[in-house]
């Protein structure tokens, strides 16, 4: 018998991914503490799981979806596939695809031993539901790696620049403006998800929440304000550089340090 797995996780773990050969294997040894279900259940959402006894209800495929059919026949078209375990255990997986959305799949597992024949374990998934998922990190993640891109060149080009190289000067003003304009977008992006309006609720008109809390987070505004500030010293620097002259301001490793920290701020919220 398998060890080192939790019928509560499992459960939990099948909302978001399909269960491995060894996990299906330790849910059809384990069927007394899983539970078996009585009734076929009538279009289950993404992320279901049933365990059934085909002695009991042969009919559990019966779950209202519309499957896609063989060729000119009212059957439904599941594919067949055999896993084994790391035991070397033989399971029975049949595919079947939504005839309307083929990323909402069904499989259904079953064991070949005699002991466990009789059961079967089904489980519910869309898939694009995990691709929109992994998008969306893909997408938080690309704003402070951009941002920490444009910044490590700027605080270079700051160092580099002088009265008699004023363009770089001009260079790491570019490169701060463009981080500015990514930090702002990513704020927008922030407020649209959180829902967050713009009101008058106080003495100042200020973002906030539908519940009338404040969006005053620091991660999120930490991102536009240090941005902004660089921009301000970029800016100062150039227009002395165009001047002929240095400039007061001499800040080259703070675009790093605010990089890095917007980094580092994201891999702490996961």
């Amino acid at each position: 018998m398998q060890a080192g797995y939790e019928i509560d996780v499992l459960f939990k773990e099948a909302k978001s991914r399909w269960l491995k050969p060894e996990e299906v294997l330790f849910v059809l040894q384990n069927h007394e503490k899983f539970g078996l279900t009585e009734a076929p259940p009538q279009k289950p959402p993404s992320g279901s799981l049933f365990l059934f006894n085909t002695r009991i209800l042969d009919f559990f495929r019966e779950d209202g979806h519309i499957w896609r059919k063989m060729k000119n026949t009212r059957i439904v078209s599941e594919a067949h596939e055999r896993l084994e375990t790391a035991d070397g255990l033989a399971l029975d997986c049949y595919y079947a695809f939504g005839k309307q959305n083929p990323n909402f799949q069904r499989r259904v597992y079953s064991m070949a031993a005699y002991l466990y024949g009789h059961l079967v374990l089904v489980h519910y998934r869309d898939v694009s539901l995990t691709k929109a998922s992994i998008t969306k990190v893909d997408l938080e993640c690309i704003f402070p790696i951009t941002n920490f891109v444009l910044e490590l060149p700027s605080a270079v080009f700051d160092q580099l620049s002088s009265v008699r190289k004023p363009q770089y000067a001009l260079l790491s003003m570019l490169m701060s403006f463009a981080a500015l304009l990514i930090c702002i977008v990513e704020l927008i992006c922030t407020c649209r998800k959180q829902r967050v309006r713009w009101k008058w609720i106080r003495t100042l008109p200020w973002l906030y929440h539908p519940r009338n809390r404040p969006f005053c987070d620091f991660k999120d505004i930490i991102g536009p304000v240090c941005a902004l500030c660089q921009c301000i010293f970029a800016a100062v620097t150039y227009g002395f550089a165009r001047q002929h002259a240095d400039s007061p301001i001499k800040v080259s490793f703070w675009p790093i340090v605010f990089a890095s920290g917007l980094l580092l701020s994201k891999h702490l919220a996961k």
